[in-house]
């Protein structure tokens, strides 16, 4: 009914192993079983952990969907210019004011996008153009961008991946949803996810780069990450302190025999030491 609540279950049985429990039951990350005793110090850390994933996963949940029905929607925004600017390319080699017209409803659609755009020529790749989303996400001005190469901007995290991405293009590989990492004006690391293809812009070849900011949505699965792991160390530390109350128990319970037993008034004080180190190893545990 709800697969997202997080279960625990608390017994003092202890004559199955979890790999039994998990025959049985079926394996989940959403179910712990916390086996008796235990201190409420770990339950409450346990709970804290857990609480702490449940929320994390509404939330990751939650802003991949706004996520993806954002990427649609732009997607659908941006297939739809191209389509558009591809049929005004062919136009403009019949009719010369449909190539201007076809330009001008380009450079509308293009400014209006709000995914991060910017156009460059294929020979020297100077950037010729970027919309608003561009200027946000790197930090640079207009005037900063216009002229300028992404090398020279130090735009790519990794340089590398733009002699890659360059020899694809001439390749005549077209480009979806690379991953990569851009250094914006202020020195933030940004991710995106990059898509290049080629145009024609006033006769000239160009290329048109998308970029898709994807910081937030990769924070976010990190954390939920880290909320698994701490639930991990939560299971690992609930069975450490059970096995050793075992081994304690035992010690604590014959020392005890032997005191009722009479002892000699030399090994008295001995196993009255024992019973006294086992209690307190009990309040640490």
């Amino acid at each position: 009914e709800h697969p997202e609540l997080q279960v625990v279950i608390c017994t003092a049985y202890s004559d199955y192993s979890w790999e039994d429990m998990v025959r049985q039951i079926g394996r989940t990350s959403s179910m712990v079983v916390l086996k008796k005793p235990f201190d409420n110090i770990e339950v409450l850390q346990l709970a804290h952990a857990l609480t702490e994933k449940w929320r994390l996963g509404i939330e990751v949940t939650a802003r991949i969907s706004e996520l993806d029905s954002r990427v649609e929607e732009r997607t659908a925004e941006l297939s739809k210019a191209n389509e558009s600017l591809k049929r005004e390319i062919a136009e403009r080699l019949v009719i010369e004011r449909e190539l201007l017209n076809s330009e001008e409803r380009f450079s509308k659609a293009f400014n209006a996008n709000p995914i991060p755009l910017a156009i460059k020529t294929l020979d020297d790749e100077a950037i010729t153009n970027c919309n608003r989303g561009f200027l946000e996400l790197t930090g640079y001005s207009q005037s900063e961008i216009i002229g300028q190469t992404v090398v020279k901007l130090g735009l790519f995290v990794e340089p590398g991946q733009v002699d890659a991405i360059r020899a694809g293009i001439h390749a005549g590989q077209v480009y979806r949803n690379l991953a990569c990492q851009i250094r914006t004006k202020t020195g933030d690391i940004r991710d995106i996810l990059l898509s290049v293809e080629t145009i024609n812009l006033s006769g000239r070849p160009h290329l048109l780069a998308t970029l898709e900011d994807v910081t937030e949505q990769l924070q976010l699965e990190r954390q939920l990450r880290h909320s698994q792991k701490l639930e991990a160390v939560g299971q690992l530390a609930a069975g450490i302190a059970h096995d050793f109350n075992n081994m304690l128990t035992v010690i604590q319970g014959n020392a005890s025999l032997i005191l009722t037993d009479n002892p000699s008034p030399a090994d008295r004080p001995l196993l009255e030491s024992i019973l006294r180190s086992g209690q307190r190893s009990a309040k640490l545990v």
